[in-house]
Protein backbone atom coordinates (compact mmCIF):
# COMPACT_ATOMS: atom_id res chain seq x y z
CA UNK A 1 0.00 0.00 0.00
CA UNK A 2 1.40 3.77 -0.92
CA UNK A 3 0.86 6.77 0.64
CA UNK A 4 1.26 10.15 -0.64
CA UNK A 5 1.82 13.25 1.39
CA UNK A 6 -0.11 16.26 0.92
CA UNK A 7 1.36 19.39 -0.41
CA UNK A 8 1.64 20.64 3.01
CA UNK A 9 3.12 17.57 4.75
CA UNK A 10 5.31 17.19 1.90
CA UNK A 11 6.42 21.27 2.77
CA UNK A 12 6.45 20.75 6.71
CA UNK A 13 9.17 17.61 6.04
CA UNK A 14 11.13 19.30 3.90
CA UNK A 15 11.41 21.82 6.00
CA UNK A 16 11.87 19.68 9.40
CA UNK A 17 15.11 18.37 7.01
CA UNK A 18 16.07 21.60 6.76
CA UNK A 19 15.77 22.53 10.23
CA UNK A 20 17.98 19.48 11.46
CA UNK A 21 20.48 20.06 8.41
CA UNK A 22 20.85 23.45 10.02
CA UNK A 23 21.03 22.51 13.36
CA UNK A 24 23.74 19.63 12.48
CA UNK A 25 25.89 22.04 10.64
CA UNK A 26 25.60 24.64 13.56
CA UNK A 27 27.03 22.16 16.22
CA UNK A 28 29.77 20.72 13.99
CA UNK A 29 30.82 24.19 13.61
CA UNK A 30 30.95 24.47 17.11
CA UNK A 31 32.45 21.82 17.80
CA UNK A 32 35.34 22.26 15.42
CA UNK A 33 35.89 25.90 16.22
CA UNK A 34 34.02 26.79 19.69
CA UNK A 35 36.21 24.39 21.95
CA UNK A 36 39.73 25.07 20.40
CA UNK A 37 39.71 28.22 22.47
CA UNK A 38 39.85 28.79 25.74
CA UNK A 39 40.30 32.32 28.10
CA UNK A 40 41.91 32.29 31.21
CA UNK A 41 41.65 34.88 33.32
CA UNK A 42 43.78 36.14 36.00
CA UNK A 43 43.60 39.08 38.53
CA UNK A 44 41.00 40.61 35.25
CA UNK A 45 43.56 40.24 32.44
CA UNK A 46 42.24 38.12 29.76
CA UNK A 47 44.61 35.99 27.44
CA UNK A 48 43.65 33.34 24.69
CA UNK A 49 45.57 30.26 24.57
CA UNK A 50 44.87 27.88 21.69
CA UNK A 51 44.16 24.28 23.30
CA UNK A 52 45.16 21.12 21.70
CA UNK A 53 42.76 18.63 20.90
CA UNK A 54 43.73 16.28 23.66
CA UNK A 55 42.49 19.74 25.93
CA UNK A 56 39.40 19.77 24.32
CA UNK A 57 39.14 16.38 24.56
CA UNK A 58 39.34 15.80 28.33
CA UNK A 59 37.47 18.78 28.72
CA UNK A 60 34.44 17.39 26.46
CA UNK A 61 34.91 14.09 28.80
CA UNK A 62 34.36 16.80 32.26
CA UNK A 63 31.76 17.80 30.17
CA UNK A 64 29.71 14.56 29.41
CA UNK A 65 30.34 13.48 32.91
CA UNK A 66 28.26 16.80 34.30
CA UNK A 67 25.48 16.71 31.50
CA UNK A 68 25.58 20.91 31.42
CA UNK A 69 26.51 23.38 28.79
CA UNK A 70 27.06 26.75 28.65
CA UNK A 71 27.42 27.12 32.17
CA UNK A 72 29.67 29.75 33.77
CA UNK A 73 31.25 29.67 37.15
CA UNK A 74 34.17 31.17 38.99
CA UNK A 75 37.74 29.25 40.49
CA UNK A 76 37.59 29.57 43.61
CA UNK A 77 41.14 29.02 44.15
CA UNK A 78 44.54 30.85 46.06
CA UNK A 79 45.38 32.75 42.64
CA UNK A 80 41.32 33.97 41.61
CA UNK A 81 41.31 32.31 38.70
CA UNK A 82 38.53 31.66 36.09
CA UNK A 83 38.55 29.35 33.54
CA UNK A 84 35.51 29.96 30.68
CA UNK A 85 34.96 27.85 27.66
CA UNK A 86 32.11 28.52 25.56
CA UNK A 87 31.19 24.82 24.91
CA UNK A 88 31.97 23.62 28.62
CA UNK A 89 32.22 25.54 32.13
CA UNK A 90 33.19 24.59 35.16
CA UNK A 91 34.29 25.80 38.92
CA UNK A 92 37.88 24.67 39.43
CA UNK A 93 38.73 23.68 43.31
CA UNK A 94 42.49 23.56 43.80
CA UNK A 95 44.05 21.96 46.65
CA UNK A 96 47.90 22.32 47.36
CA UNK A 97 48.47 23.68 44.25
CA UNK A 98 48.04 19.87 42.51
CA UNK A 99 44.76 18.21 43.79
CA UNK A 100 41.86 19.86 41.37
CA UNK A 101 37.96 19.09 41.04
CA UNK A 102 35.09 20.61 38.96
CA UNK A 103 31.68 21.24 40.12
CA UNK A 104 28.94 21.96 38.53
CA UNK A 105 26.16 23.32 40.47
CA UNK A 106 27.21 22.00 44.13
CA UNK A 107 27.76 18.72 42.53
CA UNK A 108 31.61 17.24 42.40
CA UNK A 109 33.41 15.92 39.68
CA UNK A 110 36.79 14.11 39.46
CA UNK A 111 38.43 15.23 36.12
CA UNK A 112 41.20 13.28 34.33
CA UNK A 113 44.75 12.92 35.42
CA UNK A 114 45.55 14.32 31.79
CA UNK A 115 43.37 16.88 32.54
CA UNK A 116 45.04 18.10 35.78
CA UNK A 117 48.19 18.20 33.86
CA UNK A 118 47.13 20.48 31.25
CA UNK A 119 45.53 22.72 33.69
CA UNK A 120 47.85 23.28 36.04
CA UNK A 121 50.85 23.73 32.93
CA UNK A 122 48.64 26.24 31.10
CA UNK A 123 47.62 27.90 34.52
CA UNK A 124 51.19 28.29 35.64
CA UNK A 125 52.21 29.93 32.07
CA UNK A 126 49.40 32.27 31.81
CA UNK A 127 50.29 33.37 35.95
CA UNK A 128 53.82 33.79 34.58
CA UNK A 129 52.55 35.79 31.20
CA UNK A 130 49.92 38.00 33.13
CA UNK A 131 52.92 39.65 35.57
CA UNK A 132 55.01 41.22 32.46
CA UNK A 133 54.25 44.07 30.05
CA UNK A 134 54.56 44.15 26.47
CA UNK A 135 57.36 46.87 26.02
CA UNK A 136 55.89 49.45 23.50
CA UNK A 137 57.32 52.77 22.50
CA UNK A 138 55.01 55.92 23.12
CA UNK A 139 54.68 57.27 19.89
CA UNK A 140 52.17 53.94 19.44
CA UNK A 141 50.83 54.20 23.03
CA UNK A 142 49.73 57.88 22.24
CA UNK A 143 47.72 56.33 19.60
CA UNK A 144 46.45 53.40 21.91
CA UNK A 145 45.22 55.98 24.76
CA UNK A 146 43.96 58.99 23.30
CA UNK A 147 42.81 62.30 25.09
CA UNK A 148 39.84 60.89 27.57
CA UNK A 149 39.65 56.86 27.38
CA UNK A 150 40.28 54.59 29.89
CA UNK A 151 42.56 52.46 30.99
CA UNK A 152 43.11 50.13 33.95
CA UNK A 153 46.46 50.53 35.95
CA UNK A 154 47.84 47.53 37.68
CA UNK A 155 50.91 47.96 40.18
CA UNK A 156 53.69 45.13 39.56
CA UNK A 157 54.84 44.76 43.18
CA UNK A 158 51.32 44.74 45.03
CA UNK A 159 48.86 43.45 41.75
CA UNK A 160 46.11 46.12 43.22
CA UNK A 161 44.71 48.05 40.37
CA UNK A 162 42.64 50.95 39.74
CA UNK A 163 41.05 52.86 36.65
CA UNK A 164 42.39 56.05 35.36
CA UNK A 165 41.42 58.43 32.10
CA UNK A 166 43.96 60.18 30.17
CA UNK A 167 43.49 64.22 29.91
CA UNK A 168 46.56 65.48 28.73
CA UNK A 169 50.00 65.14 28.45
CA UNK A 170 52.04 65.68 24.62
CA UNK A 171 55.52 63.37 25.72
CA UNK A 172 53.65 61.36 28.29
CA UNK A 173 50.28 60.52 29.74
CA UNK A 174 49.32 62.81 32.25
CA UNK A 175 45.68 60.51 33.98
CA UNK A 176 43.42 60.75 36.70
CA UNK A 177 42.08 58.46 39.04
CA UNK A 178 38.47 57.84 38.18
CA UNK A 179 36.66 57.70 41.27
CA UNK A 180 37.20 58.42 44.76
CA UNK A 181 37.68 54.13 45.31
CA UNK A 182 40.26 54.32 42.31
CA UNK A 183 42.21 57.04 44.00
CA UNK A 184 42.29 54.94 47.84
CA UNK A 185 43.67 52.33 45.42
CA UNK A 186 46.52 54.20 44.34
CA UNK A 187 46.79 55.70 47.45
CA UNK A 188 47.57 52.13 49.03
CA UNK A 189 49.76 51.04 46.29
CA UNK A 190 52.06 54.35 47.96
CA UNK A 191 51.60 52.96 51.66
CA UNK A 192 49.38 55.84 52.53
CA UNK A 193 51.29 58.39 51.48
CA UNK A 194 51.48 60.42 48.32
CA UNK A 195 55.02 60.26 47.14
CA UNK A 196 57.28 61.05 43.86
CA UNK A 197 58.43 57.40 43.83
CA UNK A 198 58.59 55.80 40.38
CA UNK A 199 56.40 52.37 40.56
CA UNK A 200 56.85 49.54 37.73
CA UNK A 201 52.92 49.05 36.56
CA UNK A 202 51.10 46.93 33.68
CA UNK A 203 48.82 49.72 31.86
CA UNK A 204 46.00 47.57 30.27
CA UNK A 205 44.42 49.65 27.62
CA UNK A 206 42.15 47.38 25.98
CA UNK A 207 43.07 44.05 24.67
CA UNK A 208 46.83 44.85 25.67
CA UNK A 209 49.25 45.24 28.30
CA UNK A 210 51.19 47.33 28.29
CA UNK A 211 54.85 47.78 30.38
CA UNK A 212 54.72 51.53 31.92
CA UNK A 213 55.77 53.97 35.13
CA UNK A 214 53.57 55.54 37.36
CA UNK A 215 54.97 58.34 40.11
CA UNK A 216 52.28 58.46 42.83
CA UNK A 217 51.81 62.27 43.11
CA UNK A 218 48.86 64.58 42.81
CA UNK A 219 50.24 67.74 40.37
CA UNK A 220 48.45 70.38 38.09
CA UNK A 221 45.27 70.71 36.83
CA UNK A 222 42.54 67.92 37.50
CA UNK A 223 38.98 67.83 36.02
CA UNK A 224 37.19 64.85 37.09
CA UNK A 225 35.05 65.83 39.77
CA UNK A 226 34.54 63.82 42.96
CA UNK A 227 37.46 61.26 42.50
CA UNK A 228 39.46 62.96 45.59
CA UNK A 229 42.52 63.67 44.10
CA UNK A 230 43.69 66.83 43.36
CA UNK A 231 46.11 66.97 40.24
CA UNK A 232 46.93 64.23 37.85
CA UNK A 233 49.76 61.81 37.59
CA UNK A 234 52.56 60.84 34.99
CA UNK A 235 52.22 57.79 32.79
CA UNK A 236 55.29 56.81 31.24
CA UNK A 237 55.99 54.24 28.62
CA UNK A 238 59.24 53.13 26.54
CA UNK A 239 60.63 56.11 24.87
CA UNK A 240 58.31 58.91 26.66
CA UNK A 241 60.16 62.41 27.84
CA UNK A 242 59.21 64.50 30.93
CA UNK A 243 57.48 68.20 30.22
CA UNK A 244 60.00 69.95 31.91
CA UNK A 245 63.18 68.75 30.33
CA UNK A 246 62.03 67.62 27.20
CA UNK A 247 64.47 63.96 28.18
CA UNK A 248 64.02 60.60 29.49
CA UNK A 249 63.80 60.31 32.80
CA UNK A 250 65.55 57.20 33.52
CA UNK A 251 63.75 56.30 36.77
CA UNK A 252 60.79 56.02 34.69
CA UNK A 253 62.27 54.22 32.05
CA UNK A 254 63.66 51.32 34.51
CA UNK A 255 60.80 50.81 35.99
CA UNK A 256 59.09 50.53 32.13
CA UNK A 257 61.71 47.32 31.74
CA UNK A 258 60.88 46.26 35.08
CA UNK A 259 57.26 46.25 34.23
CA UNK A 260 58.16 44.16 31.02
CA UNK A 261 59.95 41.85 32.83
CA UNK A 262 63.47 42.41 31.07
CA UNK A 263 65.27 45.01 33.78
CA UNK A 264 68.39 43.08 33.42
CA UNK A 265 68.41 43.25 29.61
CA UNK A 266 68.03 47.00 29.98
CA UNK A 267 71.35 46.83 32.54
CA UNK A 268 72.95 44.86 29.78
CA UNK A 269 72.82 47.34 27.07
CA UNK A 270 73.65 50.12 29.44
CA UNK A 271 76.98 51.60 29.16
CA UNK A 272 79.93 51.74 32.22
CA UNK A 273 78.99 55.67 33.47
CA UNK A 274 75.35 54.32 33.01
CA UNK A 275 75.10 51.49 35.10
CA UNK A 276 76.22 53.58 37.74
CA UNK A 277 73.34 56.24 37.18
CA UNK A 278 71.09 52.99 37.71
CA UNK A 279 72.48 51.82 40.75
CA UNK A 280 71.91 55.02 42.54
CA UNK A 281 68.48 55.89 40.84
CA UNK A 282 67.70 52.09 41.79
CA UNK A 283 68.63 53.02 45.74
CA UNK A 284 66.58 56.74 45.14
CA UNK A 285 63.70 54.99 44.18
CA UNK A 286 63.44 51.94 46.88
CA UNK A 287 64.70 49.73 44.84
CA UNK A 288 67.27 47.94 46.06
CA UNK A 289 66.68 44.27 43.94
CA UNK A 290 67.37 46.77 40.65
CA UNK A 291 70.83 47.92 42.36
CA UNK A 292 71.68 44.88 42.86
CA UNK A 293 71.39 43.86 39.72
CA UNK A 294 74.26 46.37 38.56
CA UNK A 295 76.65 44.76 40.49
CA UNK A 296 79.15 41.92 40.05
CA UNK A 297 77.93 40.02 43.07
CA UNK A 298 75.26 40.89 45.69
CA UNK A 299 75.25 42.82 49.01
CA UNK A 300 74.89 42.04 52.21
CA UNK A 301 75.51 43.08 55.56
CA UNK A 302 73.68 44.46 59.08
CA UNK A 303 75.66 48.11 58.29
CA UNK A 304 74.31 47.99 54.68
CA UNK A 305 70.75 47.01 55.72
CA UNK A 306 70.85 49.77 58.80
CA UNK A 307 72.06 52.29 55.81
CA UNK A 308 68.85 51.56 53.28
CA UNK A 309 66.72 51.57 56.11
CA UNK A 310 67.50 55.25 56.59
CA UNK A 311 68.00 56.13 53.42
CA UNK A 312 65.13 58.50 52.36
CA UNK A 313 67.00 59.70 48.98
CA UNK A 314 70.41 59.86 46.96
CA UNK A 315 71.33 61.26 43.73
CA UNK A 316 74.34 61.81 41.88
CA UNK A 317 75.81 65.71 41.79
CA UNK A 318 79.22 64.70 40.03
CA UNK A 319 80.45 61.89 38.21
CA UNK A 320 84.22 62.12 36.45
CA UNK A 321 86.71 59.40 34.88
CA UNK A 322 89.64 58.24 36.74
CA UNK A 323 90.94 56.32 34.72
CA UNK A 324 90.82 52.67 33.31
CA UNK A 325 92.09 49.49 32.38
CA UNK A 326 91.35 46.42 30.10
CA UNK A 327 87.76 45.39 30.80
CA UNK A 328 87.29 48.21 33.63
CA UNK A 329 86.21 51.82 34.59
CA UNK A 330 87.27 53.76 37.33
CA UNK A 331 84.91 56.67 38.21
CA UNK A 332 84.77 59.38 41.14
CA UNK A 333 81.09 59.40 42.23
CA UNK A 334 80.08 62.20 44.33
CA UNK A 335 76.21 61.97 46.14
CA UNK A 336 74.45 64.04 48.21
CA UNK A 337 71.89 61.90 50.16
CA UNK A 338 69.11 62.14 53.00
CA UNK A 339 68.33 60.57 55.65
CA UNK A 340 64.37 59.74 56.96
CA UNK A 341 63.93 62.16 59.78
CA UNK A 342 66.56 64.79 58.47
CA UNK A 343 66.20 68.10 57.04
CA UNK A 344 70.34 68.69 56.11
CA UNK A 345 71.28 66.45 53.73
CA UNK A 346 74.48 64.39 53.26
CA UNK A 347 77.59 64.57 50.70
CA UNK A 348 79.53 61.70 50.30
CA UNK A 349 82.61 61.20 47.44
CA UNK A 350 83.66 57.75 46.54
CA UNK A 351 85.70 56.25 44.07
CA UNK A 352 83.96 53.32 41.73
CA UNK A 353 84.81 50.81 40.03
CA UNK A 354 82.74 49.30 36.80
CA UNK A 355 83.74 46.10 35.71
CA UNK A 356 83.12 44.03 31.80
CA UNK A 357 81.98 41.25 33.00
CA UNK A 358 82.90 38.55 30.15
CA UNK A 359 84.15 41.49 27.37
CA UNK A 360 80.03 42.08 27.34
CA UNK A 361 77.90 43.69 30.11
CA UNK A 362 79.14 46.51 32.24
CA UNK A 363 78.47 45.44 36.58
CA UNK A 364 79.99 47.35 39.42
CA UNK A 365 82.34 46.09 41.63
CA UNK A 366 80.44 45.89 44.50
CA UNK A 367 83.28 46.39 47.13
CA UNK A 368 84.13 49.30 45.74
CA UNK A 369 80.65 50.89 46.69
CA UNK A 370 81.30 49.91 50.77
CA UNK A 371 82.72 53.11 51.74
CA UNK A 372 79.06 54.64 51.07
CA UNK A 373 77.93 53.46 54.33
CA UNK A 374 80.67 51.74 56.04
CA UNK A 375 81.49 54.17 59.29
CA UNK A 376 78.49 56.42 58.70
CA UNK A 377 77.71 58.10 61.83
Amino acid sequence: MKFKLGRRGSKGLKLKYILISIAIFVFVLRILTIPDTIKIEIAGCTDPLILRGNLVREFYQAYKKSRKIKAKYCLNAPHKITILAKLFSFDLNFFDGSNIYLTNKGKAIIPSEQLKSLLNSYVEQMQTANKQGELVNWEIVNGLFPRYTYAWIEDVETGLRFRVQRRAGRDHADVQPLTAEDTEIMKRIYGGKWSWKRRAVIVEIGTRRIAGSMNGMPHGAGQIKGNNFNGHFCLHFLGSKTHVSGGQDLAHQMMVWKAAGRIEEFIDASGPNEVVFIFFTALDQDSPAIAWKALNKSLEGEELNNWLNKLSSIRIVGLSSVGEEEFAKHYKVDVLYNFTGESKSRRKEIKVIVQQIEGKAWRINADTLRELWENEK
